[in-house]
């Protein structure tokens, strides 16, 4: 097996993309039990649009991490074996939960506070921020990590006690469970933890899982039948479906089971993309999108608190009306985008500068 899936790398770094962009749609708070949370407001066609956009990405982003972490789980597994349940949480636990605590802590939370995230006395809003924040009972961007976590446990447990001897009795069970929780969301809510996440993207990691096991059958597959004309079409396919799904009644959750398939289609189309990319790529872009793969965590965790502020200055301002402006919403768009990006890399960047000076790793 190769040391390095350069695929997995472009995956990665389209994911991360796909990330900053999404978090950049929204433009005023809604208040509710644990604070703001990010909404939409009425306003231009342009909206619309960015609207549009942000539902396709939302289709899949977030599943194509959870694969992706699965099938690097996969990779983990036959070149170390079974850790040991202690070093296995241990490690899981600096990587994800760490992170998680230090960020919250230390800049999405002061960037939530200053960017008006909280209206009521200290006493209530620290209730927020320990229940909203940190149990996810709120919208944090990061509750991505602590998901993440709990599906790790739980597919150590799968691994370690050969608990999916039965492929399709397996993926039965996981459909049945992640199908559930889509079609009564409403009824379930939100979780502490995000458990409802759990159960949502438990069957997507192990998509990921299972085809590490058959990916080089699939990339020469590709290689023999798949041409970008192909692969083009196949993109332009999943806002096209998207936009079908919006339209489809109600009626024995045909909906969801589109949705369902949208995200099962849109997971391979990325990996197409990214393996016909990386099989074409030059020097110079392999590297620009290898830096961009080792920034990605980093992108991730400093990216969406930018957003806050900007949102609280268009507020600030009472400039909610100008989102009746195309140029107006596209312009803040744009700069929430570049914004973000520019400011969460170069935070990455300093902090592993930070790293290597004292040979130590410090979140990312």
């Amino acid at each position: 097996m190769k040391n390095k899936i350069i695929e997995y790398d472009y995956v990665r770094a389209v994911a991360i993309i796909l990330v900053v962009i999404g978090h950049c749609y929204s433009n005023t708070f809604v208040y509710g039990p644990y604070g703001g949370d990010v909404a939409e407001m009425g306003g231009s066609p342009m909206l619309g649009i960015l609207h549009f956009i942000t539902n396709v990405i939302y289709s899949f982003h977030m599943p194509l991490f959870m694969a992706l972490s699965g099938s690097i789980f996969n990779v983990a597994i036959q070149k170390k074996g079974h850790l040991p349940f202690k070093t296995f949480v241990t490690n899981k636990s600096h990587r994800l939960l760490v992170p998680f605590i230090l960020v919250s802590l230390f800049w999405n939370i002061p960037l939530k506070y200053i960017s008006g995230y909280w209206h009521a006395p200290m006493p209530d809003v620290l209730y927020q921020i320990i229940v909203g924040q940190i149990f996810l009972m709120g919208g944090s961007h990061l509750w991505f990590l602590e998901v993440l976590f709990i599906i790790f446990i739980l597919a150590w447990i799968i691994e370690k006690y050969n608990l999916r001897r039965n492929t399709f009795l397996f993926f039965v069970v996981l459909f049945v469970i992640s199908f559930g929780q889509d079609m009564y969301s409403d009824e379930i809510g939100r979780c502490v933890f995000c458990l409802e996440l759990v159960m949502y993207h438990l069957i997507w990691f192990y998509c990921g899982f299972y085809f590490e096991k058959y990916r080089e059958k699939i990339n020469k597959a590709i290689d023999c039948s798949v041409n970008w004309d192909i692969t083009i079409w196949a993109l332009i396919l999943i806002p096209l479906l998207v936009a079908v799904n919006y339209r489809l009644p109600h009626i024995f959750r045909i909906d969801l089971l589109l949705k369902f398939f949208i995200t099962i289609y849109s997971l391979f189309v990325v990996y197409l993309f990214c393996y016909k990319a990386q099989k074409a790529a030059t020097a110079k872009a392999s590297r620009i999108i290898e830096k961009l793969s080792k920034n990605s965590y980093g992108l991730y965790l400093f990216s969406d608190g930018m957003n806050y502020l900007i949102i609280a200055f268009t507020i600030h301002y009472s400039l909610q009306d100008c989102y009746a402006d195309n140029l107006f919403t596209l312009g803040v768009y744009l700069t929430r985008l570049v914004a973000s990006f520019c400011l969460a890399w170069l935070i990455t960047e300093a902090l592993h500068h930070f790293n290597k000076k004292h040979n130590c790793r410090l979140i990312c």
